[in-house]
């Protein structure tokens, strides 16, 4: 933890803050590839670029909708990456999931099947099945190996608006009925979490038992799986606007969040003192809409624009710029 706060406090004193340009339009989503060294992130301009962090050069892999045939018709609101680097998934307004071969930057297959805009995608751990969700309420389960549809699911009663992976065969999701729920494949059951006032719009993952919540209320929330309560509620994160993005290092108590007021703010979860503990924050402009972790490389990547990526609720004057901080050494 220490090491996080020096790190943080020399990128202040230095000014060691990257900042890249090139999407037309907000930017939704972004992860870093296998091996840290490069990050894809997707827009509203549908355009997908992948940008080298030493080289701080980009590359085109789709140019969006009005110039590419092959790419997404309309907004890409989500995307992720594979457990071993070779496929990445991205999906969007135009209610179509991509598949890409990473080695090629050429799309592999579309997946149809949602009726409304798909909100969050992800795949299961240590394999090529994944998940999505949708406007629609539907949570929807597929092969990528197979190219397959494999079943669907109901359990939000409004729109929903991120999944990310708890366990292996378990995924969490989170929405606008205030709802959390852990969804068990395996088992075809669920558990259901509520606790905040209003719309859940991010959830990640600490570890296979424990999870972290941000809401349009302003605060962000610690659960366990034994609890359908929140373990600790921190209200007011972010001077008491909307939570719109939450970043985490899996398997450890450290994660961050994100708003539109100027910070990032970095925290360590102690579940036995029901706190969390600031550890610094990072300067940000706009709406951050997504955060990112590299463990190979120590790096957090954000991206920040003028709207929220779901909507325009409120608008920020900021660019669309993806930023790269170093908080952990080499």
């Amino acid at each position: 933890q220490m090491c996080i706060r020096d790190s943080c406090q020399d990128f202040k004193e230095k000014g060691q803050v990257v900042q890249l340009k090139g999407h037309k339009q907000c930017i939704t989503a972004l992860d870093f590839t296998y091996d840290g060294k490069q990050v894809i992130t997707v827009g509203k301009d549908a355009a997908i670029l992948r940008w080298d962090i030493e080289t701080q050069k980009k590359v085109v892999l789709n140019h969006g909708y009005e110039k590419d045939k092959f790419g997404h018709k309309a907004s890409i609101l989500c995307m992720d990456i594979n457990y071993d680097g070779s496929l990445m998934l991205t999906a969007g307004k135009d209610r179509l999931i991509k598949l890409w071969d990473l080695k090629s930057d050429k799309t592999i297959f579309t997946f149809k099947g949602h009726r409304g805009p798909i909100t969050g995608i992800k795949f299961k751990q240590n394999s090529n099945e994944f998940c999505s969700i949708s406007n629609d309420r539907t949570f929807k389960l597929w092969d990528a190996n197979e190219k397959a549809y494999i079943d669907t699911y109901f359990g939000h009663s409004e729109e929903i608006n991120q999944i990310d992976s708890l366990a292996d065969d378990q995924m969490i999701t989170c929405g606008f009925d205030k709802k959390v729920i852990v969804w068990k494949i395996k088992d075809e059951s669920q558990l259901v979490y509520s606790g905040h006032d209003y719309s859940i719009d991010n959830i990640k993952a600490l570890a296979p038992s424990m999870f972290i919540s941000g809401s349009q209320d302003g605060s962000v929330s610690l659960w366990g799986l034994g609890k359908k309560k929140p373990v600790y509620s921190l209200e007011n994160a972010h001077d008491g606007k909307w939570i719109t993005s939450l970043g985490s290092i899996y398997n450890s108590d450290f994660f961050c969040s994100g708003s539109h007021n100027g910070k990032i703010n970095l925290y360590k979860a102690v579940p036995e003192k029901r706190l969390f503990q600031k550890m610094a924050e990072l300067p940000s402009n706009g709406v951050v809409n997504d955060i990112k972790i590299s463990r190979a490389t120590g790096m957090l990547a954000s991206i920040e624009g003028a709207e929220h990526r779901l909507g325009r609720w409120f608008t920020e004057k900021s660019k669309n710029v993806l930023k790269l901080y170093r908080i952990l050494p080499q």
